[in-house]
């Protein structure tokens, strides 16, 4: 089975997007992070085929504070290794 994991820091979104995939594609397996730390723990144990990633994160369960450093690091490093899985990135964050 084919597993997609998606990172989000809103769990009303996450939830909404997890509930979707699952319905609309059960031959997927879905799975959801909301924050850097959940995501790389799920990342070390079976990589999953493809990632949406949110890039405004917080790092760990304690933090609140959602920063755009914390996705693109995540970003960096899901691609630094070889092979990786592509990956989406989502973000309402305005960069501007």
């Amino acid at each position: 089975m084919r597993t997609l994991l998606i990172v989000e820091d809103a769990p009303n979104v996450l939830k909404w997007l997890l509930s979707a995939i699952r319905r609309e594609v059960p031959q997927i397996e879905a799975v959801g992070a909301t924050n850097g730390s959940e995501a790389l723990e799920i990342l070390a144990g079976d990589p999953p085929d493809l990632v949406v990633l949110d890039l405004a994160l917080p790092e760990g369960p304690d933090q609140q504070t959602a920063d755009a450093s914390v996705g693109l690091g995540l970003l960096d490093r899901i691609t630094a290794e070889e092979p990786h899985p592509p990956v989406v990135v989502l973000s309402s964050l305005d960069l501007e």
